[in-house]
């Protein structure tokens, strides 16, 4: 099952408004950026270590390989947008954007811009999420921008973009290690590990395990049976040791998932 390139520029995966109530008590990990826009009630969102209060008119982000929890009132609703691709990256990087500063409040002005995104037409609908999504960036960037802590994307950032969309796009190879990542970007793999997690929160092996484990969910959830298979997919050639990642990560061994 070959797996595509991750984009150079932002691609919106869907966009939906969500009115059932959400309370997941479990953490959850998302393989993609999602852009949430509070429509109505209230709820405790943790992404990550933090926890908090989101209400009417509020923005909040969680973001691939990041645990995230949503615990809605029985009156919440919301509109949010996934997207991935380099450029989702790039800007949540510059404004910053992260697990440290997820939730943006006090955006009642953009509900009508959500509500008619919503509306749009299926041929255009992947058009009105991108024009959203980057008005609602946009407002963000207006209000938290500040001279004296803006955060440019530096050359070195766009480096580990780089070694992030690499791993993105070939996690299903076996042969993949911190080894032939760091040769392949001419890195020493200590450096590149500490420099790794400095700049995305999480160690490169264990970014590239999220991606490897959200992959073999996905699979499981399209009706593949065979543990071998799916660990193979994946980039595990030993399906021993894939069950122990797949039971650390998701909590249960991969048969009990499957059920």
């Amino acid at each position: 099952m070959p797996t595509g390139s991750a984009p150079d520029v932002i691609q919106i995966i869907n966009f939906v408004y969500e009115t059932k109530r959400v309370a997941n008590f479990e953490p959850k990990i998302s393989s993609v950026y999602r852009v949430h826009y509070v429509t109505c009630g209230s709820a405790m969102v943790q992404c990550g270590s933090l926890r908090r209060e989101v209400k009417r008119g509020d923005v909040f982000f969680i973001f691939p390989s990041i645990p995230y929890v949503i615990e809605g009132q029985e009156d919440f609703k919301y509109l949010y947008i996934s997207f991935i691709g380099i450029r989702a990256n790039m800007l949540t990087e510059r404004l910053g954007i992260g697990s440290r500063s997820f939730v943006y409040e006090g955006f009642e002005n953009l509900e009508s811009l959500w509500r008619e995104g919503i509306e749009a037409s299926p041929e255009t609908v992947d058009l009105a999420g991108e024009s959203v999504l980057l008005y609602t960036l946009m407002h963000i960037g207006n209000r938290t921008h500040d001279k004296e802590t803006d955060h440019p994307v530096h050359a070195n950032v766009e480096r580990f973009l780089l070694v992030k969309k690499y791993i993105d796009d070939n996690f299903s190879d076996c042969a993949l290690s911190l080894d032939r990542i760091g040769a392949e970007f001419a890195y020493n793999k200590k450096y590149l590990s500490t420099a790794f997690k400095k700049h995305f929160k999480i160690g490169i092996t264990e970014y590239l395990n999220t991606v490897r484990i959200n992959h073999a969910c996905i699979l499981m959830d399209q009706n593949y049976t065979s543990v071998s298979d799916i660990a193979y997919l994946c980039g595990y050639d030993d399906p021993m040791y894939f069950s122990r990642v797949f039971k650390k990560k998701m909590g249960v061994p991969p048969r009990e998932y499957m059920k």
